[in-house]
């Protein structure tokens, strides 16, 4: 390989300048990305920056997207689309000292990224692609000639246009230290186009909520470097009550020590989000739930765990109410009153004691009217998959078993649903207890998968069949499962791959859990 480099080398110094310019020529004529670069270079050469930047951008706008299903039939389809001469020709401009072309550029690159990632097919490369052009412009800005403003903005406007996370990560651009007046003239600049719900060019015509929470934070960020920390908690107030923004209001409340305001806010932000957000009501929510530990509210805080619990029901939702109540001092009255609501769905608020009917329970905390919405909508009563849970984190095998027979009666599709996990929780639950029924839930497991005829289906299986195995020694049952591994094998004899895991599993030593 060195001799034929070497030899190509002394064939290049032997030829005159004609001679290599014919031959330059006539490679340039066969290879359009070589013609194209020695274009290029020619015109930095004689400094017609401007037609570099030209054929720059041509080659940005008529980028095509990559289709894979396209690209079966030819395998040279997209060659001439990808990004690889687009970032070339970045970086002649970047080394050739013209960074002041770059930013703009920048934006073509984002513009015209969109469109190619919306109609591409390609598993995210032409992303990458773009991101790694976007990189180099972002080396380019501090030597574009722009002001530290006209930086920042740059960055701004960019990140805003970026529909599909194109950008590079700015967390080192931003991080970087600035004079407080740079960030005092950026905040200024952002809040009035916040003001005025857009960029100010006509570009964008308004700030959607998203965006708006994007301006936010960096108006916020540029409030603390320039010291104006006064004006944060005021805007967080008026872009809450907009954008449903009302968490980075209450931590910032919650930052200043200003725990009632927070309160109130959480309150207020809670019942406007149910209704425009509800994943933003359950994020406030456990917020407030925090805010009440740190003021020791524990009545309240026990309440609103109360409402959690009626509106979304699980063994979770169950433990952090008696959590709370515990701290109240009144845990068991409400153990009581939550395990009846579980088994009927009646409870009765102390504020409906006229309606009393006969034997109804009084639900022992006062409604907060904070509860978050049900996400599943409404489940049938008694909550059999819940009062398992709880019996199951409680280790009461006899309720265990209640329940989970109950449970495997109904056919529906919260008895149904998972059913393989509840029921190996089951069977480990009460295995020492029911050795009997947690064995045959095992083996109806095991069966079921050894049915499904695959290799993964099978390693899972074994996780049953050795759970019997060893529950059946612990119990001095060796006989028992010798015969049930005769009835395996006999049945499934042609499953080789299933033999080998029989197999591993006789040859297992025991182990007492």
């Amino acid at each position: 390989m060195e001799k034929y480099k070497l030899d190509i080398d002394e064939y290049l110094e032997k030829q005159t300048k004609e001679q290599l310019i014919s031959l330059i020529k006539a490679i340039a004529s066969q290879h359009r990305e070589v013609e194209e670069m020695l274009r290029d270079e020619a015109y930095l050469s004689i400094g017609e920056v401007d037609r570099l930047v030209s054929s720059i951008r041509e080659r940005i706008n008529g980028l095509m997207p990559i289709r894979s299903w396209e690209q079966g039939w030819d395998d040279d389809f997209g060659s001439e689309e990808d990004y690889s001469e687009v970032r070339k020709r970045l970086n002649m401009l970047l080394d050739g000292g013209h960074s002041e072309f770059l930013p703009g550029l920048g934006k073509d690159i984002i513009e015209a990224g969109i469109r190619v990632i919306e109609e591409s097919n390609d598993e995210g490369q032409t992303g990458y692609e773009i991101t790694d052009c976007l990189e180099i412009v972002m080396k380019a800005l501090s030597r574009s000639g722009k002001s530290i403003l006209d930086q920042m903005l740059w960055v701004v406007e960019a990140e805003l246009l970026d529909e599909y996370d194109l950008m590079p990560d700015t967390k080192d651009f931003w991080a970087e230290h600035r004079d407080a007046s740079d960030w005092g003239a950026l905040a200024d600049v952002l809040l009035s186009r916040l003001n005025s719900a857009g960029l100010g060019n006509g570009n964008i015509p308004a700030f959607s909520e998203d965006k708006r929470d994007y301006v936010t934070d960096r108006i916020i960020l540029a409030l603390e470097m320039s010291n104006r920390l006064s004006e944060i908690i005021p805007l967080c107030k008026e872009e809450a009550l907009r954008t449903c923004s009302y968490e980075r209001l209450v931590q910032r409340l919650i930052m200043a020590e200003q725990l009632n305001e927070a309160e109130e806010w959480l309150k207020k932000g809670i019942i406007d989000a149910n209704s425009r957000k509800p994943y933003i009501a359950s994020i406030l929510y456990e917020i407030l739930c925090e805010v009440e530990e740190k003021k020791e509210d524990w009545i309240f805080l026990a309440s609103l765990r109360g409402d959690d619990f009626l509106a979304q029901s699980n063994s979770q939702s169950f433990s952090r109410l008696l959590d709370a109540s515990a701290k109240a001092g009144i845990q068991q009255e409400v153990r009581v009153a939550a395990m009846h609501y579980l088994e009927t769905g009646h409870i009765l608020r102390k504020e409906d004691k006229s309606q009393k009917e006969h034997g109804e329970l009084s639900w022992p905390l006062p409604e907060t009217g904070l509860a978050v919405k049900e996400k599943f909508g409404a489940k049938p009563f008694p909550r059999v998959e819940v009062l398992m849970d709880i019996a199951i984190d409680e280790k009461k095998p006899p309720e265990i078993l209640r329940w989970y027979e109950l449970c495997t009666k109904e056919k529906n599709f919260f008895s149904t649903f998972n059913y393989e996990n509840r029921d190996s929780r089951v069977a480990d639950a009460i295995s020492l207890s029911y050795p009997d029924k947690a064995i045959s839930i095992w083996k109806g497991m095991s069966e079921r998968l050894i049915a499904e005829t695959k290799p993964a289906s099978y390693e899972k299986a074994a996780t049953y069949l050795w759970k019997i195995r060893n529950l059946l020694s612990i119990n001095g049952r060796n006989e028992e499962w010798d015969q049930y591994m005769k009835r395996i094998k006999a049945s499934n004899h042609r499953k080789v791959r299933l033999m080998q895991i029989l197999e591993t599993i006789s040859d297992k030593k025991v182990i007492e859990t």
